[in-house]
């Protein structure tokens, strides 16, 4: 019995990871993989995230018994789904060699597992494949193609698998963003897996985005790899109008009752690469987010949608000072002292939390608090908050330099998603 380890992702719906656990269940070969259950905590912010968070375990209790080995691993602070599959996806890994990936959302084919698996042996000791999934597209082009599988040079991040080596080569922090950046051909490469992902690094890199798949796909990218992809769909997503990071529409295919056997092949059809590339991303905007007036209204645009959220959490009754106070944060600095910054100030004080120092290339000294210029080593404190909306990763890849503990953005603060 080698079988590759699962990795299920469950959190605050009880009723969606219910079907998704009865659907394993019927896989075939089911109870001869090894189950992983990663169970996110509660949003602070949510009232009844405790609630929905219990029934998860009652389902899982439930289900438990139908696989032959079933593990839960539960988070004390709620991490948000980016984190979650990063932290899940490297624990399971530190153990195992390989890993099959399944969000709590997601009704998988009689025949999925066996597939993943199979594929996982068979492309193992080939570098050139960065993952397999159990998604298909819908793609004009599959009409006319009669193998099992295609691959492209996007990774899925529906109903997906891979391996310890190439997870392991994930820098998440992003540190050579800069280089990509100015190259406009290293840009224009990356679009090979569809004309949305510089944009969505983009994204990733101000802060707008928390995504885990962005990183990936990035990496993957640098790797000149590929992700296999099945012909015929093995995957059904349930989750579109009870998620967080879903697409409430995207392409999708109804499961079929049976399907034929499959054989696994290297095979680059480029014509299969152009339309799912073109179906990703519209090819006369993939650039334009690099422009500095482009820069500026997405500055904006973010410093709306977090006030936006701040103000819905004054609006239940919370504070942000709930986070800090739940992580034990009672002495905090704060990156950047403009608006944003001395919003944070005013609120964290109300709660006894001291705003040890502020951190700013402007030093002068800010209502009687401190103010170190960002290039100085930084004093001992329980959390450095990051306030500037723009290049916020770039500013957490700085913090990592000079100082130990904790790095949070305003980002982290008010979405606890």
């Amino acid at each position: 019995m080698n079988k590759t380890p699962i990795l299920l992702l469950a959190y605050n719906r009880p009723l969606i990871l219910k079907q998704t656990l009865d659907a394993l269940s019927k896989c075939r070969n089911s109870r001869d993989y090894p189950v992983y259950v990663h169970v996110d905590s509660p949003n602070i912010y949510r009232e009844d995230d405790v609630k929905k968070n219990e029934e998860v375990k009652q389902v899982l209790s439930y289900y438990s018994g139908c696989f032959y080995f079933f593990e839960i691993f539960e988070e004390e602070h709620h991490l948000g789904l980016a984190q979650s599959v990063i932290k899940g996806v490297s624990t399971v890994l530190s153990m195992r060699e390989r890993v099959i990936v399944i969000e709590d959302d997601w009704i998988l084919s009689y025949d999925c597992l066996d597939f993943l698996n199979d594929a996982l042996e068979y492309y193992e000791n080939n570098n050139k494949i960065w993952s397999v999934t159990g998604y298909c597209p819908i793609l004009a082009g599959l009409k006319e193609y009669n193998k099992s599988v295609f691959m492209t040079y996007r990774a899925s991040s529906r109903v997906w698998a891979t391996w310890k080596d190439r997870w392991d080569k994930v820098d998440w922090d992003l540190r050579d963003y800069g280089d990509f950046a100015t190259d406009r051909k290293k840009r224009s490469q990356f679009c090979r897996g569809g004309y949305d992902l510089p944009k969505t690094l983009k994204l990733q890199v101000d802060g707008t985005l928390d995504s885990w798949g962005i990183r990936w796909a990035y990496e993957q990218h640098k790797q000149n790899a590929l992700t296999v992809y099945p012909t015929q769909n093995r995957v059904y997503h349930i989750g579109a109008f009870d998620g967080t990071h879903v697409h409430s529409e995207f392409p999708q295919k109804e499961l079929l009752e049976s399907y034929p056997d499959y054989h696994f092949e290297v095979n680059i059809d480029d014509k299969l690469i152009e339309e799912y590339q073109i179906q990703c991303g519209d090819p006369n905007t993939w650039d334009v987010c690099f422009g500095a007036k482009d820069d500026m209204i997405a500055k904006f645009e973010n410093m709306f949608n977090i006030m936006h959220l701040w103000k819905e959490i004054s609006e239940k009754g919370h504070s942000i000072s709930e986070y800090f106070l739940s992580r034990n944060y009672r002495r905090i600095a704060i990156y950047g002292k403009g608006k944003i910054g001395r919003h944070i100030e005013k609120e964290v004080i109300k709660s006894g939390i001291e705003v040890a120092y502020y951190i700013d290339r402007n030093e002068m000294l800010q209502d009687g608090i401190s103010c170190i210029g960002p290039q100085s080593i930084l004093p001992q404190c329980d959390c450095v908050v990051i306030s500037v909306i723009d290049g916020m990763s770039n500013v957490k890849n700085a913090l990592n330099e000079s100082f130990a503990g904790d790095i949070k953005s305003i980002t982290d603060v008010i979405k606890d998603r």
